[in-house]
């Protein structure tokens, strides 16, 4: 069923056994999109109507709720990390705080304790904690760009340093709006750390903006990923 997740509309689903089912689902193209193709390329591509519905402002209240709920988490507890439904800190949460249930945060190293940790900015950091199950350290990672726990601690400690790191991702899509294909090939990439806040004595400080005046660094952050985005845009259209 999991291939029909994520190429179709599921519109119900009716459960005849334990490994049975019955899905009533359409597909998830867009019909305006296949006439264009058709007029461009001369060809007969069908599709059913495309019925996917979003709301940006129903998506952004829960963001913006979900924001609301963690800042008791992040003026409190001495907090090293945090993002939307998440937070690393360095105090105990009471117990009231911790369970299953919808709107506790869950315990995700079971009771075990960050022995060393580099938080380096969104969506980059590592740190190592005694796993009390298996009997040993365990390294655990979340960097942008390549997957989850795929740098060992040690590397994150170079990240941190200004180094780079090599890294291989097998099996990547390109696709090509020129030739209207599509490759499966292996992508070498090059691991840095984006810093977007001075480290100053082991804390990290915001850019400041003072009498209407931006500093130098931000612009700089600013335009390397302006430069960053017109490449990506540059790859795609020249493959």
């Amino acid at each position: 069923m999991y291939k029909y997740v994520i190429t179709s509309i599921i519109h119900s689903i009716i459960e005849i056994s334990d490994d049975i089912y019955v899905l009533l689902i359409s597909d998830n193209l867009n019909n305006n999109i296949l006439k264009k193709l058709n007029i461009k390329l001369n060809s007969d591509y069908k599709s059913y109507p495309c019925l996917v519905n979003s709301n940006v402002a129903i998506a952004s209240a829960v963001t913006s709720y979900a924001r609301i709920h963690m800042i008791p988490f992040k003026l409190n507890n001495n907090c090293y990390y945090s993002d939307t439904d998440s937070v690393i800190l360095g105090n105990k949460l009471e117990n009231k705080f911790i369970g299953e249930e919808l709107g506790l945060m869950k315990d995700e190293l079971k009771g075990g304790v960050i022995k060393e940790g580099y938080f380096l900015g969104l969506k980059q950091y590592g740190y190592s904690y005694f796993n009390r199950e298996k009997g040993k350290i365990i390294d655990k990672s979340v960097f942008a760009g390549v997957a989850k726990d795929s740098l060992t601690l040690l590397q994150i400690k170079e990240l941190q340093q200004g180094g780079q790191i090599k890294k291989t991702i097998p099996s990547k899509f390109f696709k090509s709006f020129k030739n209207l294909s599509i490759k499966i090939k292996d992508l070498k990439i090059t691991v840095t750390a984006n810093r977007e806040k001075k480290l100053i004595d082991n804390t990290y400080y915001p850019l400041i903006i003072e009498k209407n005046e931006i500093k130098f660094d931000f612009i700089d952050v600013l335009l390397g990923k302006i430069k960053c985005q017109l490449l990506k845009i540059k790859k795609i259209f020249s493959n």
